[in-house]
């Protein structure tokens, strides 16, 4: 280069340096830029062509981006604008450095001066702006050909989502879901400012600002969220399993029975017995209690056959013994019958319990199911012919869905029924008032089968129904013995069972209680007055 190319060239690259500033971010043209320089005309062009060729090379400002700010590209524009801030607050910085104060007194211990001095405004680095007054991080990205502006929030929320310091940093794709940024861009964006999984989850800004335990407070509460989260997530994904594990039970069992229901609807009526009216008015309860239809006992193993139909005759024969002694007393205000409790042995497809310990059964799942309702429906016209049924289901440890089913299969069955009243529920303890007595039903398993436990919840459950009487009774089941205590004044009254054994009775010596079923005569005025047994022939 001759030396007066060279003069032309140091002449122009001064201009630019004065004013291409004012010139890219006003966006003049050559007569405004002959105005603000006093150039001539032709100098003017030149001046604006330089600029737009070479950018403004000692800020970083690209010969693009200098071309889209003069365009009118505001974000080109903002770069332009606050890299020209930067470079002054770097010149004013570094004076201030270079001349201390003369008149200011040594001090050996005065502080560093770094420590002491206002956060600044803005940071300045070859791959980004960040204005501090605005919140904005101005980044050139390549693949975006210009620079990218992006709020405080959105990109220290990036960057705290991209880091792993909770224990699950966010993928890619993730991020650029959550904060509508291109993949392309996003790529280049965390490389421009250094983010990796292993970076701590503040920025750069925030390091030099924001105090140790500040930051270290934050991080912990990172923390914290994360793991609420992930116990959010692992409990949504157990409520998911168990709504598809009832989805396979309503498609596979519970369906079925419903369109069976719909093509068998009773049009049957049962005779009622006509029996003598009583010497004074009574209701009996009925609580079939820990039938387990479905289970399978093979006699050479356990010393009895147990099966469905074995099920079937012990139910039947010692209702019609029972019955019988009912109709001596007269007829019955009605009888108040609770079922569920174990009726069924299996609750799931894999003949399982409802927590999943496998059974020994006789039969499929469905065939159980809908053979046990069938059977419920049996037992409850066995009852009607002698008095109106008030009917409730409670659930037992065994068969907590398959009570429901039972439930919802009665109600269907007997909705036209006059004298067949279904109460429609699932709670673990069911309550009901007849005459001066309270009457309870829960199947009876853990904190159940202690009296003075079950005493206090029931009071406070069916706290106006105990005040308002003078005896309470609650019956329970699940042991398959029978047993009675007072407590508190709650008399307990275990029921005997129906079934038989299978290999876990046997193994464990759970032998001795013989098969029965027991019925309570409640006298209205007196309360329970006679305890009636029936074992199966």
């Amino acid at each position: 280069m001759n030396p007066r190319t060279a003069a032309k060239a140091e002449r122009y690259d001064a201009l630019a340096r004065e004013h291409g500033v004012a010139i890219l971010t006003g966006m003049l043209g050559w007569k405004k830029i002959c105005k603000l320089t006093g150039l001539p005309q032709r100098s003017a062009r030149t001046l604006l062509s330089w600029i737009l060729d070479r950018g403004l090379p000692e800020l970083n400002v690209t010969p693009d981006t200098a071309q889209a700010a003069h365009r009118g590209d505001g974000i080109a524009r903002e770069s332009v604008r606050l890299a020209a801030q930067g470079a002054r607050h770097a010149a004013r910085d570094l004076n201030a450095s270079a001349e201390p104060d003369a008149s200011a007194p040594a001090d050996a211990s005065a502080p560093d001066a770094d420590t002491d001095a206002a956060p600044r405004e803005w940071i300045y680095a070859k791959e980004y702006v960040y204005n501090a007054t605005d919140d904005k991080y101005v980044t050139f990205l390549k693949v975006a050909g210009g620079q990218v502006v992006v709020s405080g929030d959105e990109h220290r929320a990036m960057k705290r989502a991209y880091s792993n310091w909770d224990g699950r940093p966010a993928s890619i794709n993730e991020i650029c879901r959550d904060f509508g940024m291109p993949r392309a861009y996003l790529m280049e964006y965390k490389q421009r400012h250094g983010w990796t999984h292993d970076s701590e989850p503040f920025t750069d800004e925030e390091l030099l600002t924001r105090g140790p335990d500040e930051l270290v407070e934050e991080a912990l509460q990172m923390r914290r969220r994360a793991l609420f989260h992930d116990y959010e997530k692992a409990k949504w994904a157990e409520t998911q399993s168990k709504a598809e594990r009832y989805d396979r039970l309503e498609q596979t069992l519970m369906l079925p029975i419903v369109r069976h229901l719909e093509a068998l609807t009773p049009t049957y009526a049962v005779p009622r017995v006509a029996l003598r009216a009583p010497e004074r008015p009574f209701a009996v309860v009925v609580t079939p209690t820990d039938l387990h239809y479905g289970k399978y006992g093979w006699a050479d193993e356990v010393g009895r056959r147990y099966d469905r139909q074995t099920a079937r005759d012990y139910l039947i024969s010692t209702a019609q013994a029972l019955l019988a002694e009912v109709a001596l007393r007269g007829a019955p205000d009605r009888f108040i019958l609770c079922m569920g409790s174990d009726w069924f042995h299996i609750d799931a497809y894999r003949a399982q319990t409802t927590s999943g310990t496998p059974q020994d059964v006789d039969g499929t799942a469905a065939q159980i199911l809908w053979e046990g309702c069938e059977l419920a429906a049996t037992y409850v016209d066995l009852l009607r012919q002698v008095a109106p049924v008030e009917l409730r289901v409670v659930p037992g440890n065994h068969d907590k869905v398959f009570s429901v089913s039972v439930l919802l299969y009665l109600r269907a069955w007997f909705r036209e029924a006059q004298d067949v009243t279904v109460h429609l529920g699932n709670r673990q303890r069911q309550h009901v008032v007849y005459g001066r007595s309270l009457l309870s039903f829960t199947h009876g398993q853990g904190q159940q089968e202690k009296p003075r436990e079950l005493g206090k919840v029931i009071a406070h459950e069916a706290a106006r129904e105990w005040g308002s009487t003078d005896f309470r009774y609650v019956f329970t089941g699940h042991l398959h013995h029978v047993f009675i205590s007072e407590e508190g004044g709650l008399t307990y009254l275990r029921s005997p069972a129906l079934s038989g054994n299978d290999r876990y009775h046997e193994e464990h010596g759970y032998t001795t209680s013989r098969a029965q079923q027991a019925a309570y005569v409640i006298d209205a005025e007196r309360g329970l007055v006679s305890v009636l047994m029936a074992a199966p022939d």
